[in-house]
């Protein structure tokens, strides 16, 4: 089961996901499926263009040449024994998709009880994915994390998993206000000059990368229009970069002008 928002492959962020198989997690297919089916897996956009809360087989989500050519179906869902699985997805919360994949029945096809079970079990699924998911984001930041909001010496900014702003304290809002060295471009962060720019970019995506690929912090100069004196900023992931229940802020930028004295540890 998964709660992920998006609706491909190029732009999907798992929120949470988990694969088991006989009763036990698989984290190693949860690696190796993301890592390499998944970007390639043609039933991934077919299925959510499918009404939400209705079952699939998973047969139905590929064509008769797929079933033949694709790794996904072939070795994934063969490895698995879901390729006579079904498939559920439903509106999770803050415009996420709960996504309940099955493997295959124990019995020779699917029964009636067994489809009357399964859509019995999909709300109940919901609430529970739905549930977590708040839990999990109302305590994800942690006392000193929330507390760093409150600096008045450091601008601090939040930044989801997506690269845009959560949250930003007093100070750095001052910055994005002004559009002094930063720049707030509809939520994400920006750097006036295009070479400042890029480099910020390449910053969060580093700190932002693709499940499976590790992540790393950095820092950078930015010019400002109102201050000769650049500012310093540093950019860290928050938690990490796993299929996982996360909450909401998954970098950290903490922005210090120079000319304050102040320094970051």
């Amino acid at each position: 089961m998964s709660l992920l928002r998006g609706r491909s492959p190029a732009d999907v962020e798992f929120v949470f996901g988990r694969f088991c198989l006989n009763e036990q997690r698989r984290e190693d297919w949860e690696r190796k499926y993301l890592e390499d089916y998944f970007p390639c897996d043609p039933r991934v956009p077919r299925f959510f263009q499918q009404p939400s809360g209705k079952l699939w087989h998973t047969s139905d989500l590929y064509t008769e040449r797929e079933k033949r050519e694709s790794p996904a179906y072939r070795e994934a869902l063969r490895d698995t024994e879901a390729q006579n699985g079904l498939h559920v997805r439903q509106a999770g919360p803050s415009g996420s998709d709960v996504v309940w994949i099955l493997a295959d029945s124990l019995e020779e096809s699917w029964t009636s009880a067994q489809l009357r079970l399964i859509l019995y079990l999909r709300q109940h699924v919901l609430q529970y994915l739905s549930t977590r998911q708040e839990l999990v984001a109302a305590r994800a930041l942690g006392t000193s994390l929330a507390g760093l909001l409150d600096s008045t010496r450091l601008g601090v900014i939040q930044l989801d998993r997506r690269g845009r702003i959560v949250a930003a304290n007093d100070r750095a809002r001052g910055f994005l206000e002004e559009r002094d060295g930063l720049g707030d471009d509809g939520g994400l962060l920006s750097a006036p000059l295009p070479m400042e720019n890029a480099e910020l970019s390449r910053l969060l995506a580093n700190a932002l990368p693709s499940s499976g690929v590790q992540s790393h912090a950095g820092s950078m100069l930015v010019t400002r229009s109102l201050s000769p004196t650049p500012l310093v900023l540093r950019v860290n992931p928050v938690g990490e970069p796993r299929p996982e229940f996360r909450g909401r802020v998954a970098a950290l930028v903490l922005v210090v002008d120079p000319a304050t004295h102040h320094r970051v540890d």
